[in-house]
C-alpha cells in the first residue's frame, strides 16, 4: 500500500498503486522568463479534479475518493512539498 504522497490512494478501475497523472493547483514562487520558468518554490499544492491511471488508463476525480479506497481525507487537500523536494525543481 502507498505510504507516502499517494497514502490509500490506488486505482478504484484495477487496484494500481500508482503511478498517476493527477491534476494540481499550486501555489508558489518562481524565476519567469520569456522561456519558461525555472527555480520553482512550491509553497501550498492540492490535488484536483482528474486522475487517471498510468497502468489501465482508468480517469476518476480525485475529489471523488471513496472509504473503500482507504483514501486519508485530507489528501485530496493538502500536501506539504517540503516532504517531498525531489518535485520542487521541475521545468515546463
Amino acid at each position: 500500500m502507498n505510504e507516502n504522497m499517494l497514502e490509500g490512494i490506488k486505482c478504484p478501475e484495477c487496484g494500481s498503486l500508482g503511478p498517476f497523472v493527477m491534476s494540481l493547483n499550486i501555489l508558489g514562487y518562481a524565476v519567469v522568463t520569456d522561456d519558461g520558468w525555472d527555480d520553482l518554490q512550491i509553497v501550498e499544492s492540492e490535488f484536483h479534479g482528474l486522475s487517471s491511471c498510468v497502468e489501465c488508463n482508468h480517469e476518476w476525480n480525485v475529489n471523488d475518493l471513496t472509504d473503500d479506497m482507504e483514501a486519508d481525507e485530507d489528501l485530496a487537500e493538502t500536501w506539504d512539498p517540503n516532504e517531498h523536494e525531489e518535485n520542487n525543481n521541475n521545468e515546463e
